[in-house]
C-alpha cells in the first residue's frame, strides 16, 4: 500500500480533476493512479513507444485501454514545445528513468534536460491558473541531489516547493499556482524535506549545465584513480613493448 500511495499522492492533492498530463508515464502506474482519482482526460507521454505497448498489453489494470487516456510517444521537452492545447490541472513527472542506476560519474543523458530550469519552466507554462506540478524523484540518500531538484524547481516556477518524503519514491515535490486549491492534507503522515544548502551550493541544473548527477562539492577520486592507473599502465606497457625510444620523438611504432 505504501507503493500505491506513492503513485496516488500526485493526484490526490488537487481539487480540480479534469485534465492531467503525465510525463515519463512508462507502463502506466501513474496513469492508473490518475484514473483512480477521477481525472476526466489524461495525456500520458513517454519517449519509448515500446514501453507504452508493454503497458497496453500487460499492465494488470489496463490503464491505457481506458477511454480517458491519450497515450503520446514523445520526449517530454519536445511535447512541451509542441503542445498548443488547454492547460492542465496537474502535470505529473513520474520516474523518467532508473535514478537508482545512476551515479555522479554518469554520462550526460537525454532525461537530464527534462530536469533543467528551462525544461521545468516549459512545463510550468502548461499548468492551469489553479493547477499544480508534481515531480517524483528518487534521490536515494543523496541530500545534495534532493536539494538541487528543490532549488531548480523553485527557480523555474518562482514558487517554494513542498517536498514530501515517503521512503518509496523518496521525494515528491509539489508547486502550485493556487495553493488554496491544493489539499496538502493528502500528504499527512509523510515526512517533509527541507533543503540544507543554498541554491549556489546546490548548483541548479540548466540547459548550459545539465549535469544533474554531478556533485559539485565532491572530487571524483575513484574516477581519477582509475584514469591514473590506465595512464601509468599504458606508459609501462609501451616502454616494455618498444623500449626507451617509445618515449622520444624519433619513435615510430609502424
Amino acid at each position: 500500500m505504501e507503493l500505491r500511495r506513492a503513485y496516488d499522492l500526485a493526484f490526490s492533492l488537487g481539487r480540480d480533476r479534469n485534465t492531467a498530463l503525465i510525463v515519463g508515464a512508462g507502463t502506466g502506474n501513474d496513469v492508473q493512479a490518475a484514473i483512480r482519482h477521477g481525472y476526466q482526460q489524461i495525456v500520458s507521454c513517454d519517449i519509448d513507444p515500446e514501453i507504452i505497448k508493454i503497458g497496453f498489453r500487460y499492465h494488470p489494470e489496463q490503464p491505457y485501454r481506458n477511454p480517458a487516456v491519450i497515450p503520446v510517444a514523445n520526449d517530454a521537452r519536445a511535447f512541451f514545445e509542441q503542445y498548443e492545447g488547454d492547460p492542465f490541472d496537474v502535470i505529473c513527472y513520474g520516474i523518467l528513468d532508473s535514478h537508482a542506476m545512476l551515479s555522479s560519474m554518469s554520462s550526460l543523458r537525454l532525461d537530464n534536460y527534462v530536469y533543467t530550469k528551462e525544461g521545468l519552466s516549459q512545463a510550468w507554462e502548461h499548468v492551469g491558473d489553479q493547477g499544480y506540478l508534481s515531480l517524483s524523484f528518487w534521490a536515494f540518500g543523496s541530500e545534495w541531489l534532493a536539494d538541487r531538484i528543490y532549488w531548480t524547481l523553485k527557480e523555474a516556477t518562482g514558487e517554494e516547493p513542498v517536498c514530501f518524503f515517503n521512503g518509496v519514491y523518496a521525494m515528491t515535490y509539489v508547486v502550485s499556482k493556487d495553493w488554496d486549491n491544493l489539499n496538502l492534507a493528502a500528504g499527512a503522515g509523510l515526512g517533509r524535506h527541507v533543503p540544507t544548502s543554498t541554491p549556489e551550493e546546490a548548483r541548479i541544473s540548466t540547459d548550459d549545465w545539465p549535469f544533474l548527477y554531478l556533485n559539485p562539492n565532491v572530487v571524483p577520486w575513484p574516477y581519477l584513480l582509475i584514469l591514473s592507473i590506465i595512464l601509468i599502465g599504458t606508459v609501462i606497457s609501451v616502454r616494455w613493448a618498444y623500449g626507451g625510444k617509445a618515449m622520444h620523438n624519433e619513435f615510430n611504432g609502424a
